[in-house]
């Protein structure tokens, strides 16, 4: 610990570990505390720890200071990348995507900046403890504050170098992995889809084709005839009713039950996994990302961050991600080479993820007159970085041929995002024709009167948010009641993302209360009996409940809030945390307008588009410029 006297010190850091010795020096103290990570488990833990200190919410304070860093943020991972040398080595990284939800870069930069503008602010009224779970984290604000009088450390200086070690072993782990994993999928694919190989040699070239990438997941295998694709809906009808010839194409990974579920569609599908060589998976395996120019790194306006990418490099090289995406481009090259001369489009969804910069570089390497379409599909939440280019990154980031936005709202977003408007045109959101059905307003069951209040909890995509949302459920719910006179019982009605499976959270479905329960059923359908929607970002799902006319209530933790509630024609939906929840969720279910709910008609209009079939069949039928 830094030597000073604690009773000067207003704010503590420290780690994990050191958080019960920082309690005993503070005894007899008036004290208060916070945590900035992103592991629940550790956070219960220190809540355990601190029970008698006032825990303070920072969500507030923290998406405010991220705000404010999101452009210069941008800019300078955007100068960064302008001087790398190996583009392909750039941006398969996570680094590049910018994404908070590949890499917490971001957020640890914004976390410094939080502590930053508290020492800056002067003494607190209380003492406050922060609770600082990464050590690099750690070691910078060490560094930057720790001289300062009202600061107090309280940390091991060996950390870091536990947490490099760390890495270091699973660096081999890795490697294995990939080996593993990737030589298995092409196994199984080359077994199953063997009947490939006599649809390759039946390609006419006369017949261009169009190709749709789609993500093989479970809702894929709905109908028993055809595979289903949520994302693009009925893109692929529209074009074979207008002459156009398709096929599918997968994804690089691919659960195992999934390959063998796909062999009925072979004859209209290219499965990725084939298009890898056993080299190919060796060579990704032992690759190691690195950065040009990393001992001379700019600064982030006055702050020097250069620890935190010493920080990436190892997690690049200690995770699969970076080995998966290098080998998804030799993939994807090998592919395009089959496809050059009788392939004249490629669809994908278009999130800017690096595996679409692989897609891209690929096709431009190899088959450079396949005219490639980004369909963006989801919400463009402010917060989600990868939406956004920084100065200049337009020039040299690997990008489709066109973006096809789902609406106006996301059209004007991407633009003042950064990305050139002669590239976007507005398409039309097939994941929400039904919300165009023409009903203006819909009947809700009566809330004065009701057996029980049905709840829809909507999980997204993040595990952290979503273990964060079902643990505060379930602890805040132990019975099924909002309140202690057991008026109305409440049911909760789980449902998922299809990248987020039940299963993933390692609970039981069993486990649950039997006033929570798993649905597989469809969103749409599930709306109908709702009489509230509870959701948590990252999800657009909010938007057709929103849409739909149903309460909605946003819950927000205490981390990043990647959401995209700021769109136009869209009311400030409520907004609660674990302690305002079932305070909010009354109010919400008890409020005077219980009859009927009309449709935020303006709020459709500006945030999704009609889908524009002729839009869709001039951008596959016109030659690139």
């Amino acid at each position: 610990m830094t030597r000073k006297s604690a009773s000067n010190c207003r704010l503590w850091m420290v780690g994990p570990r050191q958080a019960r010795a920082a309690t005993m020096r503070l005894a007899g103290k008036e004290i208060e505390w916070c945590y900035f990570g992103t592991d629940i488990a550790q956070r219960n833990k220190i809540a355990e720890i601190l029970s008698s200190a006032n825990s303070v919410s920072i969500s507030e304070e923290l998406n405010r200071v991220a705000h404010d860093a999101k452009q210069p943020f941008l800019d300078w991972i955007a100068e960064i990348g302008s001087r790398q040398k190996d583009k392909l080595n750039w941006w398969a990284s996570r680094i590049a995507s910018k994404s908070p939800l590949q890499t917490d870069l971001f957020l640890l930069v914004c976390y410094h900046r939080l502590f930053r503008s508290w020492v800056v602010r002067g003494p607190q009224p209380r003492t406050r403890i922060v609770v600082v779970g990464d050590p690099w984290l750690r070691s910078l604000l060490r560094r930057d504050f720790a001289a300062d009088p009202g600061v107090a450390v309280l940390d091991s200086i060996s950390a870091v170098g536990a947490d490099r070690a760390y890495w270091l072993a699973r660096v081999p782990l890795s490697m294995i992995y990939v080996i593993l994993r990737y030589a298995w999928l092409k196994r199984i694919a080359d077994f199953v889809h063997s009947g490939s190989q006599r649809f390759r040699k039946q390609a006419d070239p006369k017949q261009p084709e169009v190709l749709l990438y789609t993500w093989i997941e479970k809702s894929c295998f709905i109908t028993p005839d055809k595979l289903h694709d949520s994302y693009t809906g009925r893109l692929e009808e529209i074009l074979t009713k207008n002459g156009e010839r398709v096929k599918r194409l997968t994804a690089l990974s691919i659960q195992t039950p999934f390959l063998w579920d796909l062999s009925p569609f072979i004859g209209s599908l290219l499965v990725t996994p084939r298009y890898t060589t056993m080299w190919d998976i060796f060579r990704s395996a032992i690759s190691f990302f690195h950065i040009t120019g990393l001992r001379t790194l700019s600064m982030l306006e006055d702050g020097d961050y250069a620890p935190l990418f010493y920080r990436e490099l190892l997690h690049e090289w200690g995770e699969p991600g970076f080995a998966t995406y290098q080998l998804s481009y030799l993939a994807f090259r090998r592919m395009a080479r089959y496809c050059r001369g009788h392939v004249k489009a490629l669809i994908y969804p278009f999130e800017n993820q690096p595996w679409e910069k692989m897609l891209c570089l690929a096709f431009r390497d190899e088959a450079p007159a396949v005219r490639l379409i980004g369909y963006q599909h989801a919400a463009v939440p402010s917060l989600l970085l990868g939406y956004f280019l920084g100065k200049q990154e337009s020039r040299y980031v690997p990008l489709p041929d066109v973006i096809v936005t789902n609406g106006r709202g996301t059209f004007d977003r991407l633009k003042a995002g950064g990305f050139p408007s002669e590239m976007l045109v507005d398409g039309g959101a097939f994941r929400f024709e039904y919300l165009f059905d023409g009903k203006e307003s819909r009947q809700l069951r009566s809330r004065t009167s009701k057996e029980e209040y049905r709840i829809l909890v909507a999980f997204p995509t993040s595990r952290l948010s979503a273990t964060c949302l079902l643990q505060d459920l379930l602890e805040l719910f132990p019975t099924p009641f909002l309140r202690t006179n057991r008026e109305c019982p409440l049911t909760f009605i789980l449902k998922c993302h299809p990248d987020l499976p039940w299963g993933t959270f390692g609970n039981q479905e069993s486990k649950l209360p039997e006033w929570f329960t798993v649905s597989a059923r469809p969103l749409s359908e599930l709306l109908e009996s709702a009489d509230l929607f509870l959701y948590s970002p990252p999800t657009g799902t909010w938007r057709e409940a929103y849409g739909a006319g149903l309460p909605v209530l946003k819950y927000r933790g205490e981390f990043l809030d990647i959401d995209s509630t700021d769109l136009p024609g869209v009311s400030e939906l409520p907004v609660s945390s674990r302690d305002t929840l079932r305070r909010t969720m009354s109010g919400l279910l008890t409020q005077a307008v219980d009859s009927a709910t009309v449709t935020r008609k303006s709020f459709l209009d500006q945030a999704f588009s009609p889908v524009n079939e002729k839009v869709w069949l001039q951008l596959v039928r016109e030659p690139l410029g």
